[in-house]
């Protein structure tokens, strides 16, 4: 007895909702089967249409329930008789407002789009809402008329767009289904008028075609810099005949110096860096370099060190150009010291860096592709910020601005790229030995980036952004191995190769030029 008035007892205030979705699902096959030849001519010609309609059926054929308001969707309990009711009412005077088909965008460039559309029969006039993904306001085109030209968009963007008809009357159709667009412009071109194409070899990009006036060129893949000018007087070779350019490749001499830093940390690397002027590709550069082996964050005190050995070129006027090669630093801890040698072993591809006794600073992949992020979600559960629940978060969050470079985190192939759902702009990497790696949120990506192409350790992939199911601009990033999430700091990586025979002997002797371009360089300060 006292089971069974236990179990009375509990029965007796159990609520729930787990019969409303074949409740729900059995009135929507009712409606669909209702004897109304527009509605089904409706549902034939628009889909979308006719599922909105049966949608607004179900709710204003529901029956009202003050205890019920603000807490349901409905605020009442679904009423299948009043929802036939409903939509034999619209769906069979003959009358149906419906909104516009065929809605397509065409013609899209980097800051314009065409936008094309068929008026529903019977409309007094089209509304038309579109905006950038990510912004709050939409802008409203009322009376509008196809196509429709959008102007001054921001290139490498994403854009959605909706339109509702006005039947008169008082009489609105449901909205069509949002569409979405992305602008072109994802690299050298973007905001160039005279820029037609980019060029990327992976590392970096250029201008490859342009065009003045009625003069067009096409430089291909050199990288050469073209200028133009009216009369030649810059020395270029530049000239105009009958009203066009004539090109005149820009043969400025560089001339290349030596720089050698040494510095204490105060703040942060970066900080104390820039505080004696070192270049920033330099200073990226250097943190990339010790990121296998040191946390930033943790490992570094006020009072370290830091010296750095680089190149860089100027002008003849000593003008600073561009900066060059690292060729030796070193971080000087409370407790021991850092150093590496820039170094290309015979057969590679690419240029490493090595210690003292020849073992590669590079490991299979970076834990943080991220230089100056703030480390805002740890990998494992945590109350999800947007969806409200507790969820395992599979990855780790860098907080930075909108625009922050993203590098590959190790040497592979591109196996995604493009939108994927709540992750928004989306990147994965397969590398070798079954790792993987994504990254979400992005802003938008780096020139050249697309499926299948090769991407090297450290190379920009895309810049960090907001889109997606995110509270702010930031990166998720994750690391796959065999199939199964890990957490990426926490990981323990493979030691990076380590020279023998004729390339450590070859090394060594480099180490050893290079020890001695470092104590001339002191010995002159």
């Amino acid at each position: 007895m006292k089971i069974l008035r236990s179990y009375s007892e509990a029965a007796s205030t159990i609520t729930g909702t787990s019969f409303s979705c074949p409740l729900t699902a059995g009135v929507i096959g009712l409606a669909y089967s209702i004897p109304c030849t527009d509605f089904m001519s409706t549902v034939i010609s628009n889909p979308q249409a006719g599922a909105d309609m049966v949608l607004q059926a179900l709710m204003d054929g529901t029956d009202a329930k003050p205890a019920l308001a603000n807490k349901f969707v409905t605020g009442g309990r679904l009423n299948s008789r009043n929802t036939l009711d409903e939509l034999m009412t619209v769906g069979c005077n003959g009358n149906i407002c419906l909104p516009p088909s065929s809605v397509s965008v065409g013609s899209i460039l980097d800051n314009s789009a065409s936008v094309s559309f068929t008026a529903a029969s019977g409309a007094v006039s089209t509304t038309f809402y579109w905006r950038e993904v990510g912004t709050s306001t939409w802008t409203v085109v009322a009376s509008a008329t196809s196509p429709i030209d959008l102007t001054s968009l921001t290139g490498c963007a994403d854009y959605e767009l909706y339109f509702e008809t006005d039947c008169g009357g008082g009489d609105i159709s449901g909205p069509t289904s949002t569409q979405t667009f992305s602008t072109t412009g994802c690299g050298a071109c973007i905001d160039l008028p005279y820029c037609t194409g980019s060029a990327s070899d992976g590392i970096d990009e250029w201008i490859s075609d342009f065009s003045i006036d009625a003069y067009t060129n096409t430089s291909g893949n050199d990288k050469k810099i073209i200028r133009f000018n009216a009369s030649g007087s810059d020395g270029t070779g530049g000239t105009q005949v009958n009203n066009k350019f004539v090109a005149g490749e820009d043969k400025k001499k560089l001339f290349s110096k030596l720089k050698l830093y040494e510095v204490e940390i105060h703040n942060s690397i970066y900080e104390s860096l820039k505080k004696i002027d070192t270049p920033d590709e330099v200073i990226m550069e250097f943190v990339q370099l010790y990121s296998f082996d040191i946390d930033f964050q943790r490992d570094i005190r006020k009072g370290n060190k830091i010296k750095i050995f680089f190149e860089i070129y100027t002008d003849s006027q000593n003008n600073y150009i561009k900066s060059g090669n690292i060729n030796f630093s070193e971080i000087i801890l409370d407790d021991e010291s850092y150093e590496l040698y820039r170094f290309q072993s015979e057969g590679d591809e690419f240029v490493e860096y090595f210690n003292s006794d020849g073992k590669s600073a590079t490991k299979a992949l970076m834990k943080t592709p991220i230089n100056g992020a703030r480390l805002s979600s740890g990998f494992g559960m945590r109350k999800h910020p947007i969806l409200g629940y507790n969820k395992k978060h599979q990855g780790v969050d860098f907080a930075a601005p909108t625009g922050t470079p993203i590098m590959a985190a190790g040497t592979g192939h591109i196996e995604f790229v493009g939108n994927n759902g709540g992750a928004g702009k989306y990147i994965r990497i397969k590398h070798l030995n079954g790792y993987k790696t994504s990254y979400s949120h992005l802003s938008k990506y780096a020139s050249g980036i697309q499926k299948n192409i090769k991407v090297r350790q450290g190379q920009v992939i895309g810049y960090v952004g907001n889109t997606g199911l995110s509270t702010g601009p930031h990166l998720h990033y994750e690391v796959i191995f065999n199939g199964k999430r890990i957490n990426p700091m926490k990981m323990k990586l493979p030691s990076g190769k380590q020279l023998k025979d004729k390339n450590l002997e070859i090394f060594l002797a480099e180490k050893e030029r290079i020890d001695a371009e470092v104590s001339e360089l002191y010995s002159m300060n």
